[in-house]
Order: C-alpha cells, then sequence, then structure tokens
C-alpha cells in the first residue's frame, strides 16, 4: 500500500492510502470538519481531496470512509463534485456521523453504506457571521434561499424523494439513523454485510487510539461556538455559509473593551 496523507489535525484525521499498483483501490478516512480553512484550524478541504486524488493516479474504486458533523457547504459540494465526476467506483461507508455539509460528501458515492449506530443528519445552510442593516440581513438570506435551493437538488438526485417532501426535511433539521436513511433514500445498504471483508487499513483505522472520542468531539464543537480562539486568522476567513456552525468574531470580540457603565444602570 501506499499512504498518500496521513494527517492529524487539531480537531480529528484526514487519510488516504491507494494500492501499490495503478488501477486499485483508493481510501479516504475523512473523520473531520470540512473546512476550507483546513490548514491553518483543521479539518478536511476540497483542495486536500483534489489534491489526493490527483496523486493517486487511475483508480477503478474509492472507498470514503465518513465520520464527520459537516462544516463549510461551498467545500463540502465541492468534494462531492469531485468524487461524483471521478471515473472510478466510489463506496461511501458511514462509520460514525455524515451530518450537514458531510451528508453532501456522502451523496457522492455510487453505494452509500452506514454502519451500525450511525447517523445522517440533513438541515439548511447558515452564515457563520452576519452582520449589517436590514437590506444587508435580507441579501444574506436571498443567499442562504440559493444554497438551500442546491443543496435539495443534490439531495433530490440521489434520493429521488419528492422536493416538497426533502424541502421539509431540510427546515426541520432531520436527524436519520442508519435504517431512516436507507428508508429515505440517502443511503443504500448497510456496511455489516462487508465488515468481514474490509480493508485492513480500514480495520486499523477503526480499532487505532487516534480517531475521535467524545473529548475531541466536544472540543471540534467548541472551536466553531467561539470558546476556542485564534488570533491568527485571516482577515474575512470564517465568513462563508456554514451547515449549522456559527463562527464568533473571536479577533473582534478580544479588542472591543467593554461598555461604559450608564447611570441608567443604577436605575
Amino acid at each position: 500500500m501506499r499512504t498518500l496523507t496521513d494527517l492529524t489535525t487539531v480537531s480529528g484525521q484526514f487519510t488516504a492510502v491507494a494500492a501499490a499498483d495503478s488501477g486499485h483501490d483508493l481510501e479516504l478516512s475523512i473523520y473531520d470538519y470540512i473546512d476550507a480553512d483546513a490548514w491553518l484550524f483543521g479539518g478536511v478541504s476540497a483542495s486536500m481531496i483534489d489534491n489526493v486524488l490527483t496523486a493517486a493516479g487511475e483508480v477503478t474504486s474509492i472507498q470514503v470512509r465518513l465520520n464527520s458533523p459537516g462544516g463549510d457547504v461551498d467545500d463540502g459540494i465541492a468534494i462531492y463534485n469531485r468524487l461524483k465526476a471521478h471515473p472510478a467506483r466510489v463506496t461511501v461507508h458511514i462509520d460514525g456521523m455524515a451530518a450537514s455539509a458531510a451528508s453532501i460528501v456522502a451523496m457522492a458515492g455510487d453505494e452509500i453504506l452506514t454502519g451500525t449506530g450511525s447517523m445522517m443528519m440533513i438541515h439548511e445552510p447558515s452564515f457563520g457571521i452576519a452582520g449589517g442593516s436590514a437590506d444587508v440581513l435580507r441579501d444574506y438570506a436571498d443567499i442562504l434561499d440559493v444554497y438551500t435551493s442546491n443543496l435539495l437538488d443534490i439531495y433530490e438526485a440521489r434520493t429521488g424523494l419528492d422536493r416538497d417532501v426533502i424541502a421539509e426535511m431540510v427546515s426541520d433539521e432531520t436527524w436519520m439513523t442508519a435504517d431512516d436513511a436507507i428508508a429515505h433514500g440517502f443511503a443504500t445498504g448497510t456496511s455489516d454485510s462487508v465488515i468481514e471483508g474490509e480493508p485492513a487499513r480500514a480495520k486499523a483505522w477503526r480499532e487505532a487510539d487516534t480517531k475521535p472520542t467524545a473529548a475531541k468531539v466536544a472540543a471540534m464543537c467548541a472551536r466553531y461556538e467561539g470558546e476556542r480562539q485564534h488570533s491568527d486568522r485571516p482577515e474575512g476567513a470564517g465568513e462563508k455559509p456554514m451547515f449549522g456552525k456559527k463562527k464568533k468574531d473571536d479577533a473582534q470580540a478580544a479588542v472591543t473593551p467593554p461598555a461604559e457603565p450608564s447611570a441608567a444602570d443604577n436605575i
């Protein structure tokens, strides 16, 4: 086997392994956020996936092992399209969670297999940071409507469900068990039947100490809720639509002094 990348980020893990000879399987393990800022703050970006697929060369099948709470909607869609356009057969294994933007990545599979106890979640996208006048906020809402429509296109193409049904599921933020995802067409089967024959590298990864723990997941969530500060965050970063993960402008909060108390405060 040929390891193309084995990256431990601040929030999880991204591994890509290909067979030594061209024409064999490529396995991607995405156990992390989907994040355009991956090289700075952790996560897996579309550019990382693109680099790995390019480096792998000709392969006939791609195995994607997925355990992700989601993240950046644009990178999620880009990963989906990059995998969907690849000539290899793509099999997505939902090992844990495929939530938000990660559910979009999952839709790229020719087969989508749910693991025991795995979950999938779909919902409307939201802006991590939005501020301004009423007109500006209305513009943001219009943009989000476009993003939502794009996501509905992807889910509709995969599931064959009526668009209005999917729109209601997205609006309600729907969590699906492994069986629910299959019943609604978001997955094609379970991975239980293929666990015995899974690649040795995948088995080693499932059993590795590096897989996300509850503490790591809590840290991942804290990063997007603004509980961890990144003073070196590039200007403008985080202003893209996120799947339900609102990023706080920590740099601004850090330099903005508290308001002086007024006489009204003593009334």
